[in-house]
């Protein structure tokens, strides 16, 4: 493993656009498995892929609260994922300070973790901000997809 890959799922990896005035917790309670199967996959999960492919570790970090059938779809999809971190159900944490801690978390949670490069991929600016704050190279999903 010579470094770690993150990337976010909703418009990072797969297109899942909330329509025009829908909340992001009414997106999120549509957005069911069935619906989930037939979401397009943007150019970056053959980025996810040959990064797999070169032996780094894949995460994927959503905001989204936790579903069951997530890692499904990702295998159906063809979504590389070695590690999955979903929002724990009823946490109004906003997305960008959610996934800062998520990240820090699983950083200091193996030691291997604390001297790899680092890579994160989001659509939101917030959380690219956030992020960014824990000396993790962010790109904007929106400019490479």
């Amino acid at each position: 493993m010579k470094k770690i890959v993150i990337f976010d799922y909703d418009e990072t990896l797969i297109r899942a656009t909330t329509p025009e005035g829908e909340t992001l917790s009414g997106f999120y309670r549509r957005n069911t498995f069935f619906n989930n199967l037939f979401y397009k996959k943007t150019n970056l999960v053959k980025y996810a892929r040959e990064q797999k492919a070169n032996g780094n570790l894949i995460v994927i970090c959503t905001a989204r609260e936790k579903r069951i059938w997530l890692r499904l779809i990702l295998f159906l999809k063809r979504i590389p994922c070695d590690i999955l971190i979903e929002r724990k159900k009823g946490d109004k944490t906003p997305s960008g300070l959610l996934k800062k801690r998520q990240l820090l978390d699983l950083i200091i949670s193996d030691n291997r973790y604390i001297f790899l490069d680092k890579e994160f991929f989001d659509d939101n600016n917030e959380n690219l901000f956030e992020v960014k704050k824990l000396n993790i190279k962010v790109y904007d999903a929106k400019k490479l997809i």
